[in-house]
């Protein structure tokens, strides 16, 4: 049987972070649950298979050097202001990416339209009703195959030295064929911290055209 991790980054969001790994816990597919913990005040040992206590924020980055500790076939990650709807859903994505040709799949993401526009000005993507392919996957949920996710062990050394890195952007540049399914349509919803989070930043924007630009030239 295919299994999966999920690698969950969380700050603050102690409630959200109970729900996501009871939700887990409950899928019909056995999954191994990884978690950054990048609140250093918070000392709680979340019932989970690993947890890194960093002593700072380290944003997003990180849940994708976790991936390396990984023994199942397929990886997740799951931003903690989101929640499965149902008990099937990695179940299914497994199904759709051992039938498809695909690299990862997600609920939301962008077609890059003319890389010479902002960010914010390409063809977002979310819950289409019909399957989507797309340049970037947004961080919220990128399902993929452990072997497709292949990042450099001098990028990653980088990264870590700027917390503030649109993660998603990078890891997707380094993927092939990118869906958007129209099986997850209504199967992810917000939970609370949803509007304000890294999207509500000033310069998040700007932040998202920089690497848009840098990896997708």
């Amino acid at each position: 049987m295919k299994r999966a991790t999920a690698l969950l980054t969380s700050f603050e969001r102690q409630k959200n972070l109970d729900r996501i790994i009871t939700n887990l816990r409950e899928q019909t597919e056995a999954i191994d649950i990884f978690l950054w913990n990048n609140c250093a005040e918070d000392k709680t040992e979340y019932p989970v298979d690993l947890q890194i206590n960093s002593s700072k924020n380290l944003m997003c980055w990180p849940r994708w050097l976790m991936a390396n500790y990984a023994s199942t076939d397929y990886i997740f990650s799951l931003d903690d202001d989101l929640l499965f709807a149902d008990n099937y859903i990695i179940r299914d994505c497994i199904n759709y990416l051992e039938n498809n040709d695909c690299d990862a799949i997600g609920y939301s993401g962008v077609r890059i339209i003319n890389k010479l526009q902002d960010y914010s000005n390409q063809q977002h993507i979310i819950f289409p009703r019909q399957d989507e392919l797309v340049d970037i996957i947004k961080g919220g949920f990128i399902f993929a195959k452990k072997q497709n996710i292949k990042i450099p062990q001098n990028l990653l050394n980088t990264c870590f030295k700027n917390a503030r890195v649109e993660d998603d952007i990078i890891i997707s540049s380094f993927l092939g064929n990118k869906v958007i399914p129209s099986f997850i349509r209504n199967r992810i919803r917000r939970q609370a911290g949803f509007l304000n989070g890294l999207h509500s930043q000033p310069d998040h924007a700007q932040s998202r055209t920089q690497y848009m630009r840098k990896y997708y030239e």
